[in-house]
């Protein structure tokens, strides 16, 4: 995201526009309110496949930082709009609504979407059942790990790295 910010930042320094970048600790950023003096903050939101579900609490989920950064007012009128969007019965009108919600956002400019992408998982050969759930995150439920048969007993274990952001 560094990165990302240096690129926006020598854009805007092309048209006169001078940012100052201030990397944030994001393990902790969500447990503080140290964003007053900031006019913008760039974070990113991980969708899975269901989308509808994804807007709904990325404007709904309180320990956010795109929700720790809105006022009051659009604070309670994401949290009304989503309430009225949960209730509509047909899932294309669903999404509907709440595309018109994010393009308000857009014309507020209170989101400033930059880029999107898809990300693919690569896993060892020995996780069986491997499936992403929500988020891009493996479910845990049905991953299991295939011994290697001329393994010994003490050789049994694999490390394993999970993100936990």
């Amino acid at each position: 995201m560094e990165s990302d910010m240096v690129w926006f930042a020598e854009r805007c320094k092309q048209i006169g526009l001078q940012i100052n970048i201030m990397p944030g600790d994001p393990l902790h950023a969500v447990y503080q309110d140290g964003f007053g003096d900031c006019d913008l903050i760039y974070t990113g939101e991980v969708f899975n496949d269901h989308v509808v579900l994804s807007l709904v609490t990325m404007f709904t989920f309180q320990n956010t930082l795109f929700l720790i950064a809105m006022n009051d007012y659009w604070r309670l009128e994401l949290e009304q709009e989503c309430g009225r969007v949960v209730m509509i019965q047909e899932p294309a009108e669903r999404l509907n609504r709440l595309i018109r919600l994010e393009d308000r956002l857009i014309q507020e400019a209170l989101l400033l979407p930059t880029y999107s992408f898809r990300e693919e998982h690569a896993h060892h050969d020995s996780l069986r059942d491997y499936r992403l759930a929500g988020y891009g995150l493996p479910d845990l439920r049905r991953l299991w790990v295939k011994r290697n048969p001329g393994a010994a007993e003490e050789d049994g274990s694999y490390p394993v790295y999970i993100p936990l952001w």
